[in-house]
């Protein structure tokens, strides 16, 4: 919102419309919870010149399951482990393959074997 402010009007109500279908969703599910602020985005989808409102999804609103639980909103949010390797790749030949012994190294630093 601050970054369309910035810009001329065109650019900004095309801007309003590029997200003109999550405005309508987010009013709509803000609408059936009886929330004023649903006004708001059927006021930016108007300067948008949108065709969409709050009340034009509100099938598709009414038709979704609502859960407001911690656990529920958890469930949606989680994100999902992220792995750089296979568990199993390496093994523990890999692993010595890759240390070098300090002491050989301390002594060949010094210059004495």
């Amino acid at each position: 919102m601050e970054y369309l402010s910035l810009q001329p009007a065109d650019e900004a109500r095309q801007g309003l419309r590029d997200i003109a279908p999550i405005l309508a969703l987010l009013g709509g599910r803000l609408k059936e919870r009886d929330s004023d602020v649903s006004m708001l985005l059927d006021a930016l989808l108007s300067v948008a010149e949108s065709p969409l409102s709050s009340e034009s999804v509100a099938a598709q609103v009414t038709a979704e399951a609502r859960d407001d639980t911690p656990a529920a909103m958890d469930a949606v949010w989680e994100e999902e482990q992220v792995k750089f390797i296979d568990d199993n790749a390496c093994d523990s030949t890999a692993q010595n393959h890759q240390r070098r012994p300090c002491h050989n190294t301390l002594i060949s630093a010094r210059g004495t074997a």
